[in-house]
């Protein structure tokens, strides 16, 4: 009697004893480390690209409103005009560098946050990159 007593009590104190449940949890524990594994590899990944194409958003935001800004001061060939709103606008921190260019392709104004940043006018005109393409 002690024993069947024992055992029971074995039982419901620790479930995953009888058969069923050890056979469930042996299947179910290599799946859930899939997952984990997929999960913690493709999460940052998932992040970064996230991250880049809302940079790359807000950027083209910020160039649609500088496009919108600067139009009228180099039109009318303001240059008062033009750095106060390059000093406006560089007050974003994720904004490196900004190249003005007139209708005829001319460099007229430029704003770069780092000294050590080469621009390269012509390069940054046809494609918006620097020659890396890391900025």
């Amino acid at each position: 009697m002690t024993k069947t007593i024992s055992s029971s009590l074995l039982n419901r104190l620790f479930p995953w004893r009888t058969k069923i449940v050890f056979k469930f949890m042996l299947i179910s524990i290599p799946f859930l480390a899939l997952i984990s594994l997929a999960l913690f590899t493709l999460a940052p990944y998932w992040y970064k690209q996230n991250s880049l194409r809302a940079l790359e958003d807000k950027s083209r935001s910020l160039g649609t409103i500088a496009a919108y800004s600067l139009a009228p001061a180099i039109v009318f060939e303001d240059m008062e005009g033009i750095k106060e709103i390059l000093s406006s606008l560089s007050q974003s921190p994720e904004v490196e560098y900004i190249l003005v260019f007139n209708s005829q392709g001319q460099e007229i104004a430029r704003f770069t946050r780092s000294e050590k940043l080469t621009l390269n006018p012509e390069g940054s005109r046809q494609t918006g990159h620097l020659y890396d393409n890391q900025v």
